[in-house]
């Protein structure tokens, strides 16, 4: 009985930890797909597939963080506020170090609030508010 009751909760935890991964991979191709392509370095546009495949395949919040960081780089300095420079280094070793999803969704958050309107589309400025409750209550 108690191996039953320990894989049950195993199974439990791991699928939570999955519903998790698969609402924030969704919240941050969301976040990608709302910033402009001339926010973007061009190079983006060869990469960009590729990294939502990686996006949906990954298992953890190391790999999802990683890739966050990723298509930060690709995001131009005019896209966001002056202020990101500063925080910037930090962001990125704490990206690549995530281990909970919900860092990962803070991390997400927060580079999202140095974007600056003109690099988002329209659409986004209506979504984005949902999108951060969304967002914030990832576990």
């Amino acid at each position: 009985m108690k191996n039953l009751l320990a894989s049950l909760l195993i199974l439990f935890l791991f699928s939570e930890a999955s519903a998790q991964q698969t609402k924030l991979s969704g919240l941050l191709v969301e976040f990608e797909t709302a910033v402009k392509w001339d926010a973007v370095d061009t190079q983006w546009k060869a990469r960009r597939a590729d990294w939502i495949n990686e996006v949906n395949a990954a298992r953890s919040p190391v790999a999802l963080g990683t890739l966050l960081a990723e298509f930060e780089t690709y995001v131009t300095w005019a896209a966001v506020d002056k202020r990101w420079e500063s925080a910037r280094d930090q962001w990125i070793k704490s990206c690549k170090s995530a281990g909970a999803y919900a860092t990962v969704s803070k991390l997400l958050i927060q580079f999202e609030s140095y974007t600056k309107w003109e690099g988002v589309t329209e659409t986004w400025k209506k979504r984005r508010d949902g999108w951060v409750r969304e967002a914030s209550a990832v576990q």
